[in-house]
């Protein structure tokens, strides 16, 4: 095998072409799983040149790996292209051309020089024998036409063509259309201009890119020998290799480095890594353990050297570049002694253990188990600055503490994303290291000066009116409880780090999200201009004012009952403090829903304060008053469920397909490669809408006995994520019914909640199907 390193633009630079053999499998790279650690790894490095400057020497740029592409020469006609087989890297290939294929697209109006060398890594120039040898990446059978066609499209309009004429046919949108469209959409927010007289900016920030894929982003090409066997090589590749971790990576570093300085080696492993590798055999293998990032999970001990390296370095990096990022931190360090640097990775990594595994018994710990419950790592490095560099005492930690959880609680009320946290508290660890003020002053001088929604600290006022009017417990609802409990500790003893609880407990509806059975209807002259009164008592049952805590056993005791019947168990039951307003509390309707709201907020702008001016008053506005003339609209519910089809055909990715039967009361989503029995609906029926996931086998089906069992564990799955729902079977059919919403939800809601359903069941689904294929193809 003869191994080469290549740029990205290296590698498509020569009249070459990468022909896929006819028995790989089709393209089948994802968005979130390909397509979005590809772009953030491109545009990391782009920023990194454009960081840099034009000062900056070529081979001084540091170089990013981003896998090896293996390949077999192929014999070809004297007068066709040279060509290789791509043994093992298509789909990479592939991306990477359909990538170079956006930028070409993007930078065609801008510069000419630029869109020539694009050009020329997408389509072969001079002498061709047959039309497809223009092509640098030939995929296999299934994907040529989709590939020649976004190739040659020219423009994101051009594709977006492409991609109309599939929808309007019915058709699956091709992968390859939608991988274009999403590169070309990410080129133009990362390139397109920022404002008036931005297009120099736009040309630098394209040059950046064009450098980063020419000398940053490498490949290794191994061309295979005689007597390579390909098939072996490809086996071995992708069935036997087991990759590093980056944490496996930085072990070998370290220890190659101790036994290069002639170190005791075993004593210096012993002592500061063996708790890191742990033992399975007694079970302890803490550090190897996964937790949830995202989407994804990685194993704790890479996810403490992501946040140590970001907190060390101050700058945001990627999983990818985690050993890169190692790698130069300690060899810029101004003690290069190994055992020192252990000693110190051993440091950080139990002050990263008090902040993934908090205790409640200091202000620290109240304050990393909230952020647990707001599911923002983002926190991580500045929490490791502040227990292991910042030198704070305990009162100035504990003002720190309390602007951050105000910053974080208040913006999450009040809806604000958090998209731009990692850049915002990485420059706070810049500002703290390079200030000469008390750090708990410079921290609340940061927060205070934050402008715009990606950044700001929401005031009383702005805090005060979303908490009133905002229906918070369907876009955070893992966050809801953990104000309520904090709400409920600081009225029972006036300070929010006393939190104690026998068991986790659960958030409870007053007036039910199913309030049609049990409640009467709502008064008219609650509607607005803008809301009729349903759509306001839909919205305020998800508020603050609405939502307490209970037991799990109490929860599912009163949940859709009366006021009536519900009043005297929670007064009767419950021994939390906030619900002692229910002792005295005789009626529940809107107007209730805000008084208690208000008081409710009290506690919160205690706990939470905001360096500002405080609200005067308790006065935050009000949802009632009086009523201003409206027109009141009855809506169909066949109407409802048809503009709720056309959404989805506009978001669901292939491979599933929307089916409008809204005439008929349903829409169908199926899925590709699942018998027709198993799909999802979003159905109208008894007056409300519902959305489910079905299945439907005969009684005397081979299957139903595993299907039983899947659908146990998906309604397990669903009752964890709180959802309304209830299971039946008719006759000889089975159906899993998920969400019940009113029939008042507006068909984003009814869209969101069946994205919902999909994204609690589609995994445990595929892996049915794939083991009973498997199962299949065995037998």
């Amino acid at each position: 095998m003869q191994p080469e390193k290549l740029s990205v633009m290296e590698m498509f630079s020569e009249s070459k072409r990468y022909v896929v053999p006819l028995y790989q499998r089709s393209y089948v790279w994802r968005r979130e799983t390909q397509w979005e650690p590809l772009w953030r790894d491109i545009r990391f490095r782009a920023e990194s040149v454009l960081d840099t400057g034009a000062s900056v020497k070529r081979n001084q740029l540091p170089s990013h790996f981003l896998g090896a592409i293996v390949l077999e020469p192929l014999n070809v006609g004297l007068r066709e292209v040279q060509a290789l087989g791509v043994i093992d890297g298509q789909q990479k290939l592939t991306t990477l051309q359909i990538f170079l294929a956006a930028f070409r697209d993007f930078v065609e109006p801008l510069d000419d020089t630029f869109h020539g060398e694009l050009t020329k890594a997408t389509l072969n120039s001079g002498l061709k024998s047959k039309p497809e040898e223009a092509y640098k990446v030939w995929p296999t059978n299934f994907d040529r036409e989709a590939f020649k066609l976004v190739l040659d499209a020219g423009s994101p309009d051009g594709v977006r063509l492409l991609e109309e004429e599939a929808r309007k046919n019915w058709d699956s949108i091709p992968q390859l259309v939608q991988a274009y469209l999403y590169f070309s959409d990410e080129l133009a927010n990362w390139l397109g201009p920022v404002g008036e007289g931005s297009r120099e900016e736009e040309l630098d920030r394209v040059t950046a890119l064009f450098y980063a894929l020419r000398d940053s982003l490498q490949l290794v090409a191994i061309r295979l020998e005689d007597g390579d066997d390909p098939q072996v090589i490809f086996e071995t590749l992708n069935a036997r290799g087991v990759p590093l971790l980056a944490s496996d990576l930085i072990r070998n570093f370290v220890f190659s480095a101790a036994s290069r300085d002639e170190l005791a080696v075993d004593q210096l492993y012993e002592r500061y890594w063996r708790e890191f590798d742990g033992d399975a055999s007694t079970g302890n293998t803490y550090w190897r353990e996964s937790e949830r990032v995202g989407r994804e999970r990685r194993s704790r001990l890479v996810l403490f050297f992501y946040h140590f390296l970001t907190y060390k370095l101050a700058r945001d990096l990627t999983f990818a570049n985690v050993f890169e990022a190692f790698r130069g931190w300690w060899n810029s360090r101004s003690d290069i002694s190994v055992e020192n640097g252990l000693k110190e990775i051993v440091e950080a990594s139990h002050a990263y253990r008090r902040i993934i595994e908090p205790s409640s018994e200091d202000r620290f710990g109240v304050f990393a188990h909230r952020l647990k419950a707001l599911d923002i790592t983002t926190l991580h490095p500045l929490l490791l600055y502040l227990q292991l560099e910042a030198r704070v005492d305990e009162e100035q930690l504990a003002r720190i503490l309390s602007d951050l959880e105000s910053y974080l609680i208040r913006r999450t009320v009040c809806g604000l994303a958090i998209k731009n946290y990692n850049r915002f508290f990485l420059q706070m660890i810049v500002h703290l290291r390079e200030g000469s003020s008390k750090p708990a002053d410079a921290v609340r001088g940061f927060l205070a000066t934050g402008e715009g929604d990606s950044v700001r600290w929401p005031d009383d006022a702005e805090f005060g009116k979303e908490w009133l009017r905002r229906p918070v417990y369907r876009r955070a609802r893992s966050a809801v409880g953990t104000i309520l409990q904090a709400v409920d500790a600081n009225m029972t003893t006036g300070f929010q780090e006393a939190i104690h609880l026998r068991e986790a407990p659960t958030i409870e509806h007053v007036m039910p999200r199913n309030w049609q059975e049990h409640w009467p209807a709502p008064d008219e002259n609650l509607g607005t201009a803008d809301e009729t009164a349903q759509d306001v008592r839909n919205r305020l049952i998800h508020t603050f004012g609405n939502l307490t805590l209970l037991t799990k056993r109490l929860n599912s005791k009163v949940r859709n009952a009366s006021y009536e019947i519900k009043r005297p168990e929670i007064a009767e039951q419950s021994a939390l403090r906030m619900n002692a307003y229910f002792q005295k509390q005789k009626t529940w309707d809107e107007a209730v829903v805000l008084d208690r709201g208000k008081l409710l907020l009290l506690e919160a702008v205690q706990i939470w304060p905001h360096s500002g001016p405080r609200a005067a008053g308790t006065d935050w506005g009000s949802e009632t008053g009086s009523t201003p003339a409206r027109m009141t609209v009855t809506v169909e519910p066949s109407k409802v469920l048809q503009e709720a089809a056309g959404l989805l055909q506009e978001s669901l990715p292939t491979p599933l397909t929307v089916r409008d039967k809204s005439e008929r009361q349903y829409i169908q989503v199926l899925h590709d490669q699942w018998p027709a029995q198993v799909h999802y609906e979003i159905r109208h029926k008894n007056g409300a809408f519902f959305a489910e996931v079905h299945f439907e086998f005969s009684s005397g089906s081979e299957e139903r006995s595993g299907v039983r069992g899947l659908v146990e564990e998906l309604k397990q799955r669903l009752q964890d994520h709180d959802t309304d729902g209830e299971f039946q079977e008719r006759g000889f059919a089975w159906t899993w019914l998920g969400v019940q919403l009113p029939l008042a939800t507006s068909p984003k809601e009814l869209v969101q909640s069946l994205k919902e359903v999909v994204m609690l069941t589609r995994d445990p689904i595929e892996t049915y199907f794939r083991f009973a294929m498997e199962e299949e193809e065995a037998a």
